[in-house]
């Protein structure tokens, strides 16, 4: 009886350590800057929180960002529940886990099976103000990328300038069209690849 007795004050003492244990401000940086605050706090037996990051951006399958807008959002977490050493709950739409690596750093990443990105790194702050950058440095590109778009840019705007001249002339655009390959510098496959290794964006 009380080896039963112990046990139970024991997992009732594991669950009440739990929740606490997700409680607090975590951040996710991106480039030295705070890209996302997430805010969990207990209220009785239960937990209460919202995340906030910037209203647009853009990630690629490697969990990079970019296009980061300065203007932020702000949503409340729903639906939260311990799920084993997991803290569920959903935001904008979509599911999430939040698992901790220690007590001041988790992982939280998509419950969809079919958003296959890797997790996003949190770390707890000490600073329960924390806010979201408005802020974000332009992309940093090796000098052949940047000299790339530079070609891209200049062929779309040669193109832009024909279709918007009125009167569009077969003759006139298949010219510029021959004509990009020796612009550009690359074969239409070399450019398909860099783009799709640096995310050019023109």
């Amino acid at each position: 009886m009380r080896g039963v007795v112990l046990f139970l004050l024991a997992t009732a003492t594991c669950a009440a350590q739990s929740l606490p244990d997700f409680a607090g401000t975590w951040i996710q940086k991106w480039d030295g800057r705070i890209f996302l605050v997430l805010t969990l706090k207990v209220g009785g037996a239960n937990l209460a929180g919202s995340v906030v990051h910037p209203q647009t951006f853009s990630m690629d399958q490697e969990g990079d960002l970019s296009k980061i807008s300065a203007a932020h959002a702000t949503f409340p977490l729903q639906k939260l529940a311990l799920a084993g050493q997991r803290l569920e709950f959903t935001f904008d739409g979509e599911r999430y886990g939040m698992t901790l690596v220690d007590r001041d750093h988790t992982l939280l990443r998509p419950l969809d099976e079919d958003y296959p990105l890797p997790p996003w790194k949190l770390e707890r702050s000490t600073d329960p103000h924390a806010q979201v950058a408005t802020s974000w440095p332009a992309p940093r590109y090796p000098a052949e990328i940047v000299a790339l778009q530079k070609r891209l840019t200049s062929m779309m705007n040669v193109d832009q300038k024909v279709r918007l001249a009125g009167k569009v002339s077969v003759t006139e655009m298949e010219n510029i069209d021959r004509s990009h390959p020796a612009r550009s510098g690359a074969s239409g496959q070399q450019r398909r690849s860099i783009e799709k290794r640096f995310r050019v964006s023109v």
